[in-house]
C-alpha cells in the first residue's frame, strides 16, 4: 500500500471516529451529560435546556357558586393532558379554591367539588388517576382581594401543578 493511500485511510478513520463521538446521557433526559447541570433527573419529567426539572403550573377559573368547567377550560385541560403524556414522570396536584361570597364551610366544599371536577375531566382526557392528588382550601388562600368582583374572580380557581 502506498504511503499516501495509508495516510488517506488513516485520516478517514480518524474523522469517522470523531464524527461518531459518543454522547452520554446517563439520566436519559435528552440533555447530554456535558451540558446537564442536574444529572439525576427522574425518568419521564420534562427538563429545561440545562437538564433540570421544572414545576409546571396552570390555573383554571370558575363562575360564582359553580364547579362546572367551561368549554374554554376544557380546552386548557386538553393541553394539560398533552403535557402529562409528554412529561409522564410528574405527579399532578389539583388545589381547589373559592372566593368569600358564601359561608366558610360551603366554600370549602365548593373548592373540593371544583378540584374533583377537574380531576374527572383530566381522567376523561386520559390522565391516569393514580397520578392525581387533590387538595382544597376553600376561601383560606386568596390570591386577590375578595372586596372586588375582579379579585373574587381570581380566587375562584383550581391550580394544577405538575411536580
Amino acid at each position: 500500500m502506498s504511503f499516501i493511500k495509508t495516510i488517506l485511510l488513516t485520516l478517514i478513520f480518524i474523522s469517522s471516529v470523531n464524527a461518531q463521538e459518543t454522547v452520554i446521557d446517563s439520566d436519559k433526559d435528552n440533555i447530554p451529560d456535558k451540558y446537564d447541570k442536574c444529572l439525576n433527573t427522574p425518568a419521564g419529567v420534562c427538563v429545561t435546556a440545562n437538564g433540570c426539572t421544572q414545576n409546571i403550573k396552570q390555573v383554571i377559573y370558575f363562575d360564582v357558586n359553580s364547579s362546572e368547567i367551561s368549554d374554554e377550560n376544557k380546552e386548557t385541560l386538553k393541553s394539560i393532558n398533552e403535557i402529562s403524556l409528554e412529561c409522564y414522570g410528574y405527579k399532578i396536584l389539583l388545589t381547589g379554591h373559592a372566593d368569600s361570597t358564601y359561608e366558610e364551610q360551603y366554600n370549602l366544599q365548593l373548592s373540593k367539588h371544583r378540584a374533583q371536577a377537574v380531576q374527572r375531566q383530566l381522567i376523561k382526557n386520559g390522565v391516569k388517576e393514580e397520578r392525581i392528588s387533590i387538595k382544597f382550601n376553600g376561601e383560606a388562600t386568596p390570591i386577590a382581594t375578595n372586596i372586588t368582583n375582579q379579585g373574587r374572580a381570581k380566587n375562584r380557581r383550581v391550580e394544577i401543578l405538575f411536580y
